[in-house]
Parts: structure tokens; C-alpha cells; sequence
């Protein structure tokens, strides 16, 4: 079988792009940014709301795919908020504009970014409201 994936280059220019609202609306800062053949990782982090989100694609063979995460910077817990294995990730990162479309519209999901609220035990039974 025959896998297409994007390449680290175009990962990480369509990246920056589709979570710049982190930036622009939320008050995140981009911390950091590791760009490899096969491996991607972009740090953003909000002092304010006392977050930290990763923005990760492993390409390799042996490796996971594309993920979101969240941390709370004031409990140490972290989610993962996406994830697309790169199996059926697509060459024009379809998936990663599907992801955003979805973290970006849930209320849920904006409220924790935001620092307003954190997950609660059974979280993922009433994370499902869209805006």
C-alpha cells in the first residue's frame, strides 16, 4: 500500500497558518518549532491562561501521526484534543483544517484554551457542542 503524507515544509507552513487564531485572538505566543524530514512539533503558550499546546505530525514509519495536545501549566494535566494517524493523513492537510474547524468550534474546547475551565471526569460525553 501506498501512503501520501505531507512533507515537513508544507506541514509546517499549513500549521502556523491554521492555528495563528492561537496568536491573533487568544494571546498565545509560539514558543518553539522543530521541523525534521519526518517530524514536526509547534509550541504555543498563553502565561495568562496558564496553557501550552503542541502541534505535532510524526511521519516516520514507527511513528504516530499528527496530534494536538493541551496542557494546564497550573496542574500538570495535558489532553489530546486531535489526532490522525499518518496512515490517512492527506497531501493537501485536509485533516489538519478539518482538526482546527473542530477544535476551534466547540465551545468546550474554546473555553479551556481560553483558561476558563479544564476537563472534567467524563469530559468526552458533553465535549460535542459546536458553536
Amino acid at each position: 500500500m501506498f501512503y501520501q503524507y505531507p512533507g515537513a515544509n508544507q506541514f509546517d507552513d499549513e500549521a502556523k497558518v491554521c492555528f495563528e487564531p492561537l496568536i491573533s485572538v487568544y494571546g498565545y505566543k509560539l514558543v518553539s518549532w522543530d521541523k525534521e524530514h519526518d517530524y514536526n512539533k509547534i509550541i504555543y503558550e498563553n502565561e495568562v491562561a496558564k496553557r501550552r499546546i503542541e502541534v505535532t505530525n510524526n511521519t516516520g514509519y514507527t511513528n504516530y501521526g499528527y496530534g494536538v495536545f493541551i496542557y494546564n501549566l497550573q496542574n500538570g494535566e495535558y489532553k489530546n484534543l486531535y489526532f490522525v494517524p499518518w496512515e490517512i493523513q492527506d497531501m493537501k492537510c485536509e485533516f489538519l483544517k478539518r482538526s482546527v474547524g473542530e477544535i476551534f468550534g466547540n465551545v468546550r474546547i474554546i473555553q479551556i484554551i481560553k483558561g476558563i475551565s479544564w476537563f472534567s471526569p467524563g469530559h468526552e460525553k458533553h465535549d460535542r457542542e459546536r458553536t
